[in-house]
């Protein structure tokens, strides 16, 4: 993921933490497991209660989910400007010494 200081440009496989993936890395290995599936046999059902099964590949619906992606449709600004202030207020309140002391 790259970011400027104002908001996230581009990147949107791994969340915010680095570690967790984002609702679009889900779509993914949703999608490459129902691959495996499908090549393994197995049957897929429409989700309604009409227990039809379908026929052909099943797709996972990328653009839904890229509309769902919040790191995508909503990007959070950047946390620079929070730290900064932070940091500035560390500075002028010596935090650390007042949890020390609490």
């Amino acid at each position: 993921m790259v970011t400027n200081k104002a908001q996230r440009t581009t990147g949107g496989i791994f969340s915010l933490d680095g570690i967790h993936p984002t609702t679009i890395a889900y779509g993914i290995i949703a999608q490459e497991i129902i691959n495996i599936m499908q090549q393994a046999g197995v049957k897929f059902y429409y989700g309604n209660s009409s227990a039809q099964e379908r026929v052909g590949p099943v797709r996972v619906d990328f653009q839904r989910l890229i509309k769902l992606d919040t790191l995508v449709s909503d990007p959070p600004i950047s946390l620079m400007n929070n730290l900064e202030v932070v940091g500035w207020l560390d500075e002028q309140l010596d935090i650390r010494r007042i949890c020390i002391t609490l």
